[in-house]
């Protein structure tokens, strides 16, 4: 988290704690460690039969779902989920801790990353000038 911190306050980080965003995002990591940790990665290691496997692929898949960090960030995102993917195998594959752990990390880590900046997906749509924006 101390690295993440660091890399959002050279982002320009305002010093400005923003808890708006800081409470909606740590309700992103509830649904994130539902599927990510609660479905993929036990789904995973049964299909693979390897829980090693299982983590891989479903932080894999987790770390290119955060498509608005580049690609240093979304490997940081994948090792971050390796790291729940212990918690979570440490914990019998009961999401709750990681729920807790997540929703905090998330809590502190997003108002330092995003720096007080504006953030967002556009989607390209034909015919729609500017694209779509969530």
């Amino acid at each position: 988290m101390v690295i993440g911190i660091a890399a959002g306050a050279s982002k320009s980080f305002t010093g400005v704690f923003q808890w708006d965003r800081a409470v909606f995002n740590s309700f992103v990591g509830l649904g994130e460690e539902g599927l990510y940790r609660g479905f993929l990665f036990p789904a995973f290691a049964d299909v693979f039969s390897s829980k090693f496997l299982g983590a891989f692929v479903s932080s894999a898949l987790f770390g290119l779902a955060h498509t608005q960090y580049g690609g240093i960030g979304r490997l940081t995102v994948g090792i971050t989920g390796l790291l729940w993917c212990w918690e979570e195998s440490h914990n019998n594959f009961d999401p709750r801790k990681n729920m807790f752990s997540h929703a905090w990390y998330d809590f502190f880590l997003s108002p330092a990353v995003f720096g007080g900046k504006e953030t967002s997906l556009t989607l390209p749509v034909p015919g729609v000038r500017g694209g779509f924006r969530f």
